[in-house]
């Protein structure tokens, strides 16, 4: 007799509990208003065979001096893909033109307001990665890598091709220390 009225009581409070559970929110690790982590690195472009370079307000792919410091960059870090990309001598970010679809450098003040300058980092073929339009989900960060044209910018529309040789890029970390900014 006592167990079962032990189970009785258990299903009364069991029933008329009034104990609420908090659903828990999915956090979103790919939070561009979250203070990001910062990685200075260099980008080899496997298509060109080159490092990406910025200078005056240009960038290519052209160079394969590797103590060049135009080709020295700052990796924004927003979560585990969300990347922001800025030059670490200038401090300009990398960003697709809406209209045009070229890669240009702009400086920006509050990078989580332009999704234009906003990358999300995709696994590629091993050990390769590719720089995808947080923009438009159909561009990619590539360069062209035969002819005349060899080491510019590709319009963003023409970069849809996921496997592209141009698209592919390599991660060469820099240790370099942080720079302080006006503004």
């Amino acid at each position: 007799m006592g167990v079962h009225y032990v189970v009785e009581i258990l299903i009364v409070l069991i029933t008329y509990s009034t104990v609420a559970v908090k659903p828990t929110a999915i956090p979103n690790w790919d939070d561009p208003t979250r203070q990001p982590m910062v990685k200075y690195a260099q980008l080899f472009n496997y298509g060109a065979s080159a490092y990406v370079r910025i200078t005056n307000k240009t960038i290519d792919a052209t160079t394969h001096n590797k103590t060049d410091p135009d080709t020295y960059l700052q990796i924004d870090m927003f979560g585990p893909t969300l990347r922001a990309i800025r030059s670490y001598q200038t401090g300009e970010y990398i960003c697709h033109n809406p209209t045009t679809g070229y890669p240009e450098m702009k400086v920006i003040v509050t990078v989580s307001k332009h999704p234009a300058c906003m990358f999300y980092k995709t696994p590629n073929k091993k050990p390769y990665t590719s720089y995808r339009s947080r923009l438009n989900k159909k561009w990619y960060l590539a360069f062209h890598f035969k002819g005349n044209k060899a080491g510019r910018p590709k319009k963003g529309q023409r970069t849809s091709d996921f496997k592209n040789k141009g698209c592919m890029f390599l991660l060469d970390a820099l240790k370099l220390s942080r720079k302080r900014r006006k503004g």
